[in-house]
Parts: structure tokens; sequence; C-alpha cells
């Protein structure tokens, strides 16, 4: 078996248990098959659970950098919440150089479509002014309201 298959086993079986596939009434194969085919069917939210499995080193997978290819292609297919955890990596420089204007742009994609810790997101940036931004309390207020946390 070469690589990328023993690579795909292996994350396949950690996404098949952090997925729980009992609640499915499949045994662990059945899931890693199904998770594994909407990996290469381009399904966005596969494609976010494998990236979140390298970021979170869940099961011993920690790899920053192909958490970002992974998170990064479900970004470009417009998932919010890969946009948002992009929107971080590149907010807190995790595997990217650090990028407000993009981390901005990105959390403004994901709250748009009405994630609230995207929403959240846009608050303290227009709190404290980042992205490029000016700080304005009231539009900061009005993304905190938004998401529910004030």
């Amino acid at each position: 078996m070469n690589k990328t298959n023993t690579d795909y086993s292996k994350l396949g079986i950690a996404i098949a248990s952090a997925l729980e596939a009992e609640k499915y009434g499949l045994d662990a194969s059945q899931r890693i098959f199904q998770i594994l085919f909407a990996v290469r069917r381009d399904e966005a939210k596969a494609q976010y659970h494998v990236g979140r499995v390298y970021a979170d080193g869940d099961y011993g997978f920690m790899d920053p950098f192909i958490a970002f290819d992974w998170i990064s292609k479900a970004a470009s297919q417009g998932l919010a919440s890969a946009q948002w955890k992009l929107g971080r990596m590149y907010s807190t420089g995790e595997s990217v150089p650090k990028d407000d204007v993009k981390a901005l742009a990105l959390y403004r994609l994901a709250a748009d479509q009405g994630l609230r810790e995207a929403q959240h997101s846009m608050g303290v940036r227009y709190l404290n002014g980042k992205g490029g931004l000016t700080p304005d309390r009231d539009e900061a207020m009005r993304w905190f309201r938004l998401a529910g946390t004030i």
C-alpha cells in the first residue's frame, strides 16, 4: 500500500470514530468508505472534517499544513465553518503568514451566512480596528448582537 492509501486509511478510522459511526447504524468500515468517497467527490463538509482532524491533532494526527490545505478546499466551496476556521488560521498565523485582511474577508463571508462564531469575530474586528477597519463601537455591537453574544 502506498503512503497516500495508508494515510487515508488511518485518517478514515480517525474520522469514523470522531463522527460516531454507530449513530448511523454503520460499522466503521462503511463509515470510512462514505467519508473517503465524500472527500474524493470534493464535498466541503468531509474536507472540513479531515482538516479539523489534522488541525486539532485528533487521534494522533497533527499537521497544520495538511489541515490548511483541506480547510482551504472546504472554504473555497463556501462552507461557512471552514471559512471561519481559515480566517482564524490567518488571524493567528497558524500554518500561514498572519494576515488580518484575509482573516477579515473570510470572517465576513462566514458571518454573512449567519455563522455566529464569525459574527462574533466581526464584532471583535470592528471593536479593535483589525484587518484595515477603523474601530467602530456601534458596528461592533451590531455584530455582537447578531452573534447573540451581548
